[in-house]
């Protein structure tokens, strides 16, 4: 891991109210190297010396705190990202899987604004998580 981004993941952690361990940052260190989100399953290949119920423990702590996004690609399981990206929404190929992140909309395409105004129970949305599906131009042709 790059000294820079161990200092900064360290900080992140620390601002949260995170004690600073190795699991912790081997799971931002992963994910900040990843181009998609990722599941469980990738974590615990990368870090095999962290079991499971630990990452699941991590990745809820984390989620709760905005450190990273829970994202439902269809996939039948929760994926992860960092959350310190652009707004940004995934595209997701019906026929192969591909995943495309697309950063169009600057923001403006954000609902939570328009559902709280329309909300009765809540006073505050934190974040919202638009995937659409589709097909790739591979699959297309």
């Amino acid at each position: 891991m790059m000294d820079a981004n161990k200092k900064r993941f360290a900080e992140i952690l620390r601002k949260s109210g995170f004690r600073v361990t190795k699991a912790r940052l081997g799971v931002l260190n992963i994910l900040h190297a990843q181009k998609h989100p990722v599941g469980i399953e990738v974590l615990a290949s990368a870090l095999p010396k962290v079991n499971q119920t630990t990452l699941y423990r991590i990745m809820h702590d984390f989620t709760k705190k905005g450190i990273v996004h829970e994202c439902d690609l269809g996939h039948g399981h929760a994926d992860y990202e960092i959350a310190d990206r652009p707004h940004h929404h995934h595209a997701i190929c019906e026929s192969c899987g591909k995943i495309e992140e697309i950063y169009g909309c600057n923001n403006t395409c954000d609902m939570r604004e328009n559902l709280l105004a329309s909300s009765k129970e809540f006073a505050e949305l934190k974040t919202q998580n638009t995937s659409v599906y589709g097909t790739c131009r591979a699959c297309a042709s």
